[in-house]
């Protein structure tokens, strides 16, 4: 499934927590044509921006991160997983 085609479940979690996406680009620290660029699946973000942008945007666990920015690998996972061991109680 091409990126085009995916749920763009970062849009969604991006507008829930701001107003328009140059409010989210001035969080970051980015142009907003970057911003607009990620959001809208035009780009891929790179490894950096991925954290950076759990962090801005309140994702702590590693399977909601895997879930959103790596979804090919979020196939794999299964429900029955044990707890992540680098989940300090955060």
């Amino acid at each position: 499934m091409s990126m085009q085609h995916e749920v763009n479940e970062i849009r969604g979690i991006v507008f829930e927590q701001y107003p328009n996406i140059a409010s989210f680009a001035r969080a970051m620290h980015w142009d907003r044509k970057k911003a607009s660029r990620i959001i809208n699946q035009k780009q891929k973000p790179s490894a950096k921006d991925m954290e950076q942008m759990a962090d801005c945007l309140n994702i702590k666990d590693v399977f909601s991160f895997v879930h959103i920015f790596l979804p090919s690998l979020s196939t794999m996972c299964q429900e029955d997983v044990p707890p992540d061991p680098l989940d300090f109680g955060r």
